[in-house]
């Protein structure tokens, strides 16, 4: 018997059913989540530290549950399920109580600054506990790709505690110490990819809890839209978003369905404005490129500085000699600036039917419509293999069967029939791609359609590299990815594409438009190693996947303050550019610089020897504290009182390091409340009237702020960067 059948067969499965339709009976479904994320149903959300609450709607929990049971064997049936819920997105961000039950988001304030490819965006959330009891939550955020956590603080009665950033086995020692006190602290940690998650307690009975949440970001493509995560948020009593964007002053497109307006244009800074009641976002806010200051080629803040690096600019490298990477001839060569197209002959679909793409699951369901599609312009051939903690092959078409409507319209029954649920093994997936390269034969393809969040089987992301590298053996030539989800581990996407085939791929996430899987149709440039004179070090030295519209941003350190940028590629493609670089956001590039410098330490880490990588994961941590930028070994920790910090040698931040945004851009707490003097718990005085607060200054503002900047003790001494030479961690050449 099919072993994902088993799972799912018998008086268990009955029971189950029967128990989530009880749960349905109500607006929600509880599911527990293991530490990377994905849905588990029917256990205690509060059981461990490491969970996160999923809130299902009712209907596609009947859909569940139907199938679980039986009932729904029929795929017509299943196809009749209601399609919004299947295709909706992920809220990007929820407070969900301990039953299960998803507390109000009354207030959604936005505040953000765009300069170049840098942006800031702070939140301040305010939820509503409308029951009248005390309850504890669990606070979810999904972060826009790429992104990183810069600030979290919750509001405890009249008072405001920021998070501390922690080396993570430590803020773990100290959380659960509290916990065992019956305190209450908040831990934020990475769940998996680009979602974050804390306990949130307590929350009072018949009352608002405020939130604030900070992240950095930055904007590879200058054509792209800088975008604040709208859809799937409920109905707000206020939506009150500003956007500071270093601009020309161009005007905004038409409004769109949030009537995003322009207001001030001050010393090259435009304004965008979106102040709405009573609204459910029906389309995220996006800034285009017409308000963007989409002609800088580079930015410097003194000897750091971050330069655009478009595929366009290269020239096709001389060559002497075969390259050494030729796929047997239907990929085709790689040749630097070769803008031809990459076709599709054999291919392998493997398609994630996990629990966790069920609310986009018709989206993917599409996705792979539009790949057979071209496979069968090319005249291909598909075989489709579905996997969630199991795997097996789905269905199969030459190019016949792939051009007609009923071939694809039974591809698609198939994969509707089996539906959504489970895990994510990965390693299950690729070890059954072997055997579908096998029968194809020839070079083959392989189009992964998963979010990359791994939660069972193999984990470690080395091995799973390994395993796409196995697939070389096999005949398969590329690995390309198709996501459609919020949640994802784009960095473990990103190391299974590139780099371990002769052919490297790309990740593309998209909806049903059929311009993703145009992307996968066009060929990489081969591996590009980059080079900046006079630079202590370079990220990324080295640049693989870029395709010729593309663009990468490199980061370097110069060793002069005021010496010219030269940036050198040589490989798939050569260049040799001087861009003229502008001024930046001094605080901007400084949390760019840590993150580009903190990516550079975990890549060293791993590929070195044990020997260095103590020292390799110290010296990140010592830049993740100085810089309030989270690492993977780094987490944000929230205590009740400054003495409770004391206790555990936790030093508080100066307010002078923690960045905010105010009224006229980015700025510090300390400037802010020097300038405006709304206390600690707002960004300026026009957000207190949007929240509809006083805009007096709390009383105890001036005595938190001297204790903050009295403070001069040493953070984290045994993890201090100057306490790691750098000699003695350059086994392999840390640049």
């Amino acid at each position: 018997m099919n072993q994902r059948k088993a799972l799912i067969s018998g008086p268990t499965a009955r029971l189950l059913a029967a128990l989530m339709l009880v749960v349905g009976v109500a607006s929600a479904c509880v599911g527990k989540r293991d530490a990377q994320g994905k849905a588990k149903v029917g256990a205690d959300p509060a059981a461990s530290t490491g969970d996160v609450v999923a809130v299902v709607p009712t209907p596609l929990v009947s859909v569940v549950a139907q199938r679980l049971s039986g009932k729904l064997s029929n795929v017509e049936e299943f196809s009749r399920a209601p399609r919004k819920q299947l295709a909706a997105r992920q809220a990007p961000v929820a407070l969900t109580s301990s039953d299960g039950q998803g507390l109000s988001l009354k207030r959604y304030v936005a505040r953000a600054v765009v300069d170049g490819p840098l942006s800031h965006c702070e939140l301040h959330l305010t939820f509503h506990n409308a029951e009248r009891r005390q309850r504890e939550g669990r606070f979810s955020l999904v972060l826009p790709s790429g992104a990183t956590v810069a600030r979290f603080a919750m509001k405890n009665g009249d008072t405001w505690m920021e998070g501390e950033v922690v080396e993570k086995q430590r803020a773990r020692r100290v959380y659960e110490d509290f916990l065992h006190r019956k305190q209450d602290p908040a831990l934020l940690e990475v769940d998996a990819g680009n979602t974050f998650s804390a306990r949130v307690f307590p929350i009072a009975a018949e009352s608002d809890k405020e939130i604030i949440v900070a992240w950095s970001s930055e904007r590879t493509d200058p054509a792209a839209s800088w975008t604040l995560p709208l859809v799937g948020l409920p109905e707000l009593e206020l939506l009150d978003v500003r956007v500071f964007v270093q601009s020309d002053g161009a005007a905004l497109p038409p409004a769109d369905d949030l009537g995003a307006g322009l207001g001030s244009h001050v010393d090259g800074r435009q304004e965008v404005v979106v102040r709405r009641e009573h609204i459910q976002p029906a389309v995220d806010l996006e800034v285009r490129p017409g308000v963007l200051d989409a002609g800088w080629a580079a930015l410097r803040a003194g000897k750091v500085a971050v330069i655009r690096l478009d595929a366009a600019a290269l020239s096709a490298p001389e060559r002497s000699g075969d390259s050494g990477n030729d796929d047997g001839g239907d990929i085709g060569d790689n040749d630097g600036a070769d803008r031809s197209a990459a076709p599709f002959a054999a291919t392998v679909a493997l398609v994630d039917t996990s629990a966790s793409g069920a609310l986009a699951f018709e989206v993917r369901v599409r996705q792979l419509e539009a790949l057979a599609a071209r496979v069968a312009k090319d005249g291909g051939s598909l075989r489709v293999v579905a996997f969630d903690q199991t795997a097996e092959p789905l269905w199969h078409g030459d190019t016949a069967s792939l051009a007609s409507e009923a071939g694809r319209d039974a591809m698609a029954v198939a994969l509707r029939r089996r539906g959504a649920l489970g895990a994510t093994d990965l390693g299950v997936a690729l070890a059954l791609a072997r055997v579908q390269a096998d029968a194809a034969g020839g070079a083959v393809r392989v189009v992964l359609f998963s979010d990359g969040i791994v939660t069972a089987g193999e984990r470690d992301g080395s091995r799973l590299v390994d395993a796409v590298r196995g697939l070389d053996r096999h005949g398969v030539v590329r690995l390309d990815v198709v996501t459609s989800t919020a949640a994802r581990d784009d960095e473990l996407l990103g190391r299974l594409v590139a780099g371990n085939l002769p052919r490297d791929g790309v990740v593309v996430h998209a909806g049903v438009e059929a311009s993703a899987i145009e992307r996968l149709s066009r060929r990489t440039l081969g591996p590009l190693d980059i080079s900046v004179d006079g630079a202590a070090w370079v990220w990324p030295d080295r640049v693989v996947g870029l395709q010729a519209d593309g663009s990468v941003l490199v980061w370097a350190e110069l060793k002069d303050d005021d010496g010219p940028l030269h940036l050198r590629v040589r490989g798939g493609g050569e260049a040799s550019l001087q861009p003229i670089a502008r001024g930046g956001d001094e605080r901007l590039l400084d949390r760019a610089w840590a993150r580009a410098r903190i990516a550079l330490l975990e890549r060293e880490h791993d590929r070195g020897s044990e020997r260095v990588r103590d020292a390799l994961q110290r010296k990140a941590v010592a830049l993740s504290l100085q810089h309030r930028v989270l690492s993977r070994w780094t987490s944000l920790l929230i205590l009740e009182s400054d003495a409770d910090y004391a206790r555990y040698g936790i030093s508080r931040t100066d307010r002078a390091a923690i960045l905010t945004v105010g009224d006229n851009g980015a700025t510090s707490l300390a400037a802010r409340d020097e300038a405006e003097d709304p206390g600690p718990q707002t960004g300026n005085k026009d957000l207190l009237e949007a929240l509809g607060q006083p805009t007096d200054a709390p009383k105890h503002i001036e005595a938190r702020r001297q204790e903050a900047q009295g403070d001069d003790s040493v953070r984290e001494d045994s993890v201090r960067e100057d306490s790691v030479r750098e000699d003695s961690v350059r086994e392999d050449s840390v640049r």
